[in-house]
């Protein structure tokens, strides 16, 4: 018997994103939940259950809830992808995956959030400042297609959201190689039922 899930999201670009590609990269069934955010829907009692915060994404497996688009993945990469798109606890790349996924859902994720949100404009200063962040994630790649090398893992998922930010912003102008990497991660057909690059 399956496990019942259910994804709660506002819109396809919006964190729940991760948690979406990747439930379509570990081929579990889910059912999604769409949060009205403009009538408070996200911040009254019934999603208050899901997400205590009142953040979105929020997820429900069996009954038990869960919020942080982050820790969601990695649960669910454990869970459902335990060796493949989470490398083992003893494999040497267990480390590495998990830096990379704190630095996508945390680090990477709240440098870009003052630069891409609609309304806001930063300077020119700060902006210079966070691309420079782009140079680690190049150099990872000399390594691979990939940020592990020549796995995919959930790590990708959650560096590719903020890179995504970025480009659409017209960051990323002049990392090809970044580009290059997005492109690959879009043909995913994973990535594709989880509409993210649409």
């Amino acid at each position: 018997m399956s496990d019942s899930i259910t994804l709660y999201s506002f819109v396809n670009r919006d964190r729940s994103c991760r948690p979406r590609w990747l439930l379509h990269e570990l081929g579990q069934p889910f059912t999604e939940q769409r949060i009205n955010p403009e009538t408070g829907e996200h911040k009254g009692d019934a999603y208050r259950q899901i997400n205590p915060y009142g953040f979105i994404p929020g997820l429900q497996i069996n009954g038990q809830s869960m919020g942080e688009s982050g820790a969601i993945c990695l649960y669910l990469a454990d869970r459902y992808g335990y060796g493949s798109l989470a490398p083992k606890a003893d494999d040497p790349l267990r480390a590495q995956y998990l830096q990379w996924a704190m630095f996508g859902s945390c680090t990477l994720d709240e440098a870009f959030l003052p630069i891409v949100q609609p309304g806001r404009s930063p300077q020119q200063e700060l902006i210079d400042d966070r691309v420079k962040m782009f140079t680690t994630i190049s150099t990872c790649l000399e390594q691979g297609p990939y940020i592990l090398g020549s796995e995919f893992s959930a790590a990708d998922i959650l560096i590719a959201h903020p890179l995504i930010c970025a480009a659409s912003n017209n960051l990323l102008d002049g990392h090809d190689d970044i580009q290059q990497y997005l492109g690959r991660l879009a043909e995913r057909p994973a990535a594709k039922e989880a509409g993210l690059f649409g």
